[in-house]
């Protein structure tokens, strides 16, 4: 399951325009890309996507989604409002052809809003930890993912959270060293599938969620908030 589902986490990196000779001064978390009918766009975490707008309109920074370069003001950007660490970013259909081109999904679901969660649902998550992200080339980097596999243990109205248990939880990553406790920070935005089984022996993976923040809570045991995505209308758009 974690080898079928990602390629929908996208790196969601931001910064300054790299000068040559110069190591990119990037900051970034992690996103994905969905698709409604004729609708896309990028899902993430307010707190990730908010730094990245100011940047973009203060500093003259520039933002890109995996392979694709995105334009982040105020039409094209919907942040969740209060304690709602959920935003999306509008993008175009020739967007959505490039992601896929170069080997990314993009989400389409049969449903929206996502089905009603319930406690002891299974939770399939996928970011990019900041700590993995190395320097490859003066003007290129190289992120990694991780993955997490652990259930619901506290539900609310507009978010969910999941115990990383050691005793339970199935965790991988991209390459041989461990993801530390304290390297959560980069796999904010990143998305959480909901895996339930249909029929005898069908998984269907639905995307439910996408991670807020973690709490480290020692024995290797891990609290991961994530954020409801019932905000988000069949347009893209937060409702306030």
């Amino acid at each position: 399951m974690h080898q079928s589902l990602w390629k929908y986490a996208l790196p969601f990196l931001f910064g300054p325009p790299p000068r040559r000779g110069e190591v990119p001064n990037l900051q970034g978390a992690s996103s994905v890309a969905v698709q409604l009918q004729s609708t896309q766009f990028i899902v993430s975490a307010r707190h990730v996507v908010l730094p990245a707008l100011e940047a973009c309109q203060e500093e003259q920074a520039e933002c890109q989604v995996g392979p694709i370069r995105v334009e982040l003001n105020e039409r094209t950007v919907s942040l969740g409002s209060g304690h709602l660490d959920l935003a999306t970013v509008q993008v175009t259909q020739r967007h959505i052809e490039v992601l896929e081109a170069r080997g990314h999904h993009v989400v389409r679901p049969v449903e929206w809003p996502p089905p009603e969660l319930v406690m002891h649902d299974p939770i399939l998550a996928f970011g990019y930890p900041g700590s993995w992200r190395l320097p490859i080339a003066p003007d290129a980097i190289d992120v990694r993912l991780a993955s997490f596999l652990a259930l619901i243990h506290q539900l609310a109205p507009d978010r969910f959270t999941c115990q990383l248990d050691p005793a339970f939880v199935d965790q991988r990553q991209v390459g041989s060293e461990e993801l530390p406790a304290d390297h959560l920070p980069g796999v904010s935005g990143g998305p959480g599938f909901l895996i339930r089984q249909e029929g005898v022996s069908v998984l269907a993976p639905v995307l439910c969620g996408i991670f807020s923040e973690g709490w480290d809570l020692g024995d290797g045991n891990r609290l991961m908030y994530f954020s409801r995505l019932d905000s988000i209308g069949p347009d893209g758009r937060i409702d306030q």
